[in-house]
């Protein structure tokens, strides 16, 4: 009786020693918070800022592509034929608030007129000598007195330069862009140049900065400067070798923290302050949550009682984790968590009884290795994961196949479900489970390809074409068409009655096999019945021309790889295909319409000599 007492109370001065040292932890975790409050503001500000950097950063490289791209189409004679300018810089209005044409001595030829020559500076000889792309890094300001920032390229013809492109941002899109990009409304976000003047801001940023301060080495002078960065030579230093420079200051008794990041593509910084009252009220501990705290402890007391229970009952416990051990082991199955900041993915579980290999831990990109152990045609649910990732989805769930130690893959269930950081919305962790489905996907598998599948061919049956192409064109974006093609077999009715439905049977077999080889996956095939197919294919067209090309290519390698000759004994047939082709939305979005258009130039291809091929004709 006096062992069994004293093991209780070491028990119980372990109890009340994990109480206390709870109750420190608690206290401590307390304090560092608030010690470290402005440590963690700027640590999140650079995350952001960089994030925005690199967007932005992409916004701007789409604006100066096309700025090239528009330079490449004119020439000597558009230089001198405004209304051709004027229709070349039509298409191009939406990334740039203006557009100017000036000659090798930066001289106006065409456009908005500026408020300064630049002929003379450095980045408007780099554009005539060394033919680069540009932003020049000061403000400038049109008849109207509007300020922009201006990008310039040379205008080339025979390999010289003939003239100098340029491309006017208004500031106040510059506004708009950041006011709608920036994360928390009690911020501020702007551009400067590597001058330190201002570019462009966000609302309230003025407010901060003062009305008559035009440049942020001015505003910073007034201000008392903390961290490494104390003064401002020190920041100019920085900004010289485009260094991302985080700050601490104080301003009318207002402290604020900020970050500044340089811009790849420009000489142009992206700044972002913040009260640091913002940050202090999120860490600062409320009364309302030391309650929660001291209820929290209250929690870990009872646990602990209930621990000290749990520890005169050891025998069942042991059955019960026995009982689950068994069922984990039936189950097959693994939990997975992937970290997104730093990357790490970890598996829990017995890998390798599993797969008979262990890769339960992966840091940084090594994380992207596990899609080598997935089916090749089961590699796009690598795009379906990030496509989760940015939608709102609750729970994510797929089947894919796994290959394991012996080079033999099974089919497997992935569920899982989002933690997201609950401040900014981010991603933080994907949690979830790997299990065995081999009897149960195979059996789903099956009934569906059965379902969904021409017998004969193992192409798409005449329901599940229909269907999935209705599905597509209830779903066209951007510049995305789809190409309906509809192929039906010359002289195949010979083919059965000269040599036989075998053989017939065989042409039809055929026929899928090599449309097959002529699309790849992401077109929909199937056979409407008899010897008559459809093709649906996505093709993403840059312009009409790049269009016309894809179907020109397709039309002619269905058509070649159709002609055949089959045999049976001394008698032989030669068939080809006669082929119709319509566009969606281009012709129409409906199914039934775009259906009809291809079976209507199908029987144009028959009736024009078969063997080859048209594309809906649309009246006008």
């Amino acid at each position: 009786m006096q062992k069994q007492f004293i093991t209780r109370r070491k028990q119980y001065i372990v109890m009340l020693f994990i109480l206390l040292c709870s109750f420190i932890a608690i206290i401590r975790a307390y304090h560092d918070v608030r010690g470290n409050s402005i440590e963690a503001a700027k640590q999140n500000i650079s995350e952001d800022v960089s994030l925005f950097t690199t967007y932005f950063t992409d916004v701007l490289d789409e604006k100066l592509i096309n700025l090239e791209y528009l330079s490449h189409k004119i020439d000597n004679s558009a230089l001198a034929d405004e209304v051709k300018l004027e229709k070349l810089f039509s298409e191009y209005y939406r990334y740039f608030s203006a557009l100017s044409v000036l000659n090798r001595d930066g001289n106006l030829l065409y456009g908005e007129k500026t408020n300064r020559d630049i002929s003379q500076e450095d980045a408007f000889h780099s554009v005539i000598r060394e033919k680069k792309t540009v932003i020049y890094d000061g403000i400038l300001s049109d008849e109207a007195n509007k300020k922009y920032i201006a990008a310039y390229t040379p205008i080339e013809d025979d390999g010289k330069t003939i003239g100098v492109l340029q491309g006017n941002i208004y500031l106040s899109e510059l506004d708009d862009f950041l006011e709608k990009e920036k994360y928390l409304k009690s911020d501020v976000m702007f551009i400067m140049n590597e001058q330190g003047e201002y570019v462009s801001g966000t609302v309230g940023f003025r407010e901060i900065m003062g009305e008559n301060s035009e440049s942020f080495y001015d505003y910073l002078a007034k201000c008392d400067m903390k961290s490494d960065i104390s003064s401002v030579s020190d920041m100019e230093n920085a900004v010289e070798k485009g260094q991302a420079v985080a700050i601490e200051y104080r301003r009318k008794n207002v402290e604020y923290i900020g970050v500044l990041q340089p811009l790849e593509r420009g000489p142009y910084y992206i700044g972002y302050l913040s009260n640091t009252d913002h940050f202090n009220q999120i860490f600062t501990l409320q009364q309302g949550t030391k309650f929660i705290i001291a209820l929290s402890l209250i929690f870990w007391l009872i646990w602990v009682l209930f621990f000290i229970y749990l520890a005169h009952s050891r025998e069942k416990i042991g059955n019960i984790l026995e009982r689950y051990k068994v069922i984990h082991e039936n189950e097959h199955s693994l939990i997975f968590d992937f970290s997104f900041s730093p990357k790490k993915l970890q598996f829990f579980g017995d890998m390798e009884r599993m797969f008979g290999y262990n890769t339960k831990l992966l840091r940084g990109e090594a994380v992207y290795e596990i899609y080598n152990y997935i089916h090749k045609d089961d590699a796009s649910v690598r795009g379906r994961i990030h496509q989760f990732y940015d939608d709102d989805r609750e729970a994510f769930s797929t089947e894919v196949r796994i290959i394991d130690a012996d080079g033999k893959y099974g089919w497997y269930r992935i569920t899982g479900v989002l933690i997201k950081d609950k401040r900014w919305g981010i991603n933080c962790n994907f949690v979830g489970k790997v299990e065995s489905a081999n009897q149960q996907i195979a059996k789903e598998k099956n009934l569906i390809e059965r379902s969904e599948n021409d017998l004969l061919t193992g192409v798409l049956n005449k329901k599940t074409m229909e269907e999935k192409v209705i599905k597509c064109l209830e779903n066209i974006q951007g510049g995305n068409r789809y190409i309906f093609f509809m192929i039906d077999l010359d002289n195949f009715k010979n083919v059965n009655d000269k040599l036989g439905h075998i053989i017939g049977d065989r042409a039809i077999m055929d026929t899928a096999e090599r449309l097959k080889e002529v699309f790849h996956d992401n077109a929909y095939i199937g056979r409407l019945g008899g010897d008559e197919f459809a093709v649906c294919v996505s093709y993403d067209a840059f312009d009409d021309e790049s269009l016309q090309r894809f179907i020109r290519n397709k039309a002619d390698k269905i058509c070649e790889v159709n002609r055949r000759t089959y045999m049976n004994g001394d008698r032989e047939v030669h068939i080809t295909s006669s082929v119709g082709i319509a566009i969606a939305p281009d012709f129409a979005k409906d199914f039934e319409t775009i259906y009809k258009m291809a079976d209507s130039a199908l029987y144009h291809s028959k009736n024009g000599g078969k063997n080859c091929w048209n594309i809906y004709q649309v009246k006008k």
